[in-house]
């Protein structure tokens, strides 16, 4: 069943757009936007200032609304329109804020968190943001340290949504190739290796795969041995195997791991497709990039 997302309106996308640009403006229907100092500039400055002081006007031990799904749910996604346009520091301190206030009423915290979650690290969210969730994380983390209270799932959480992230090295293992030869993928040497990870009966997996093929850049990388493509099914049905082979291109690699890398894979799988551009090393370079930009990550 699809998610209908909630999505800021316009017209306080119109009031952020002209208090982030200079000019004052708000929503009548939403909560108040705060007035920027005229000292503050540039768009990021003033974008992170707004965020900073979102919820100024707001009392979240008002349960009547900070209790409500729908109001809490459109005021959220207003405010985390506003993630890509502040610097990460500020959003780092608003989020802080939010915990604070929100902890004025325990339900309110709780579907404070629940939102975040759903609107950071939700398929098809359209504000989803792997750097801001974890940002969010970090904040609800921090706020669970100062008051003693328990945090094993916030941590379990942030490790799952941190994982592979770029610097890291790519875990090593075993697979089977289509003909059925036994490889590893440290053993792989490319300059660039691409590595995809996917179930057969994926939707998205599908169409990030036929976006991928479409990439006149990524083919002509391939075909020039710049890039190497290791597509690794995850699925362990062998009609399911057969597909996967079926859906990839000859000049990629079918990667079908041994039984045991499911034991402790070393990968997160929250979301299908898993991305990852390795460098020659095995060294993460890129995690879920965005296809027109893993060109301009090949050497």
């Amino acid at each position: 069943m699809k998610r209908k997302w909630k999505r800021f309106s316009a017209r306080l996308l119109l009031a952020v757009l002209l208090a982030v640009l200079g000019s004052p403006g708000i929503s009548a229907q939403e909560l108040p936007l705060p007035a920027v100092p005229d000292t503050l500039v540039r768009p990021q400055e003033r974008a992170a200032y707004i965020m900073s002081h979102f919820w100024d006007a707001f009392d979240f031990s008002d349960t009547l609304r900070s209790c409500s799904r729908p109001f809490m749910e459109q005021q959220l996604v207003n405010f985390l329109s506003l993630l890509p346009h502040a610097v990460s520091d500020a959003a780092a301190c608003a989020f802080d804020s939010l915990y604070a206030r929100a902890s004025a009423a325990p339900c309110a915290l709780t579907l404070t968190d629940d939102l975040l979650r759903i609107y950071l690290d939700g398929e098809g969210s359209p504000v989803r943001s792997e750097a801001g969730y974890a940002m969010a994380l970090r904040a609800h983390l921090r706020y669970l340290c100062a008051q003693g209270f328990d945090t094993t799932t916030v941590s379990s959480r942030l490790r799952e949504v941190t994982g592979n992230a770029v610097g890291t090295q790519a875990p090593d293992f075993a697979f089977r190739t289509a003909d059925g030869a036994l490889q590893r993928l440290h053993g792989l040497q490319a300059p660039r290796l691409l590595l995809f990870f996917f179930s057969a009966d994926c939707d998205h997996c599908r169409q990030q795969l036929e976006a991928l093929r479409a990439s006149e850049p990524l083919g002509r990388a391939v075909s020039e041995g710049a890039l190497q493509v290791l597509a690794v099914c995850l699925n362990d049905e062998a009609e399911l195997q057969q597909q996967a082979r079926d859906m990839l291109p000859p000049s990629w690699m079918a990667a079908f791991p041994l039984p045991r890398f499911f034991e402790n894979p070393g990968y997160s799988f929250r979301h299908l497709p898993l991305v990852l551009l390795l460098d020659e090393a095995k060294r993460v370079v890129g995690r879920n990039p965005a296809i027109t930009d893993i060109a301009c990550m090949l050497p």
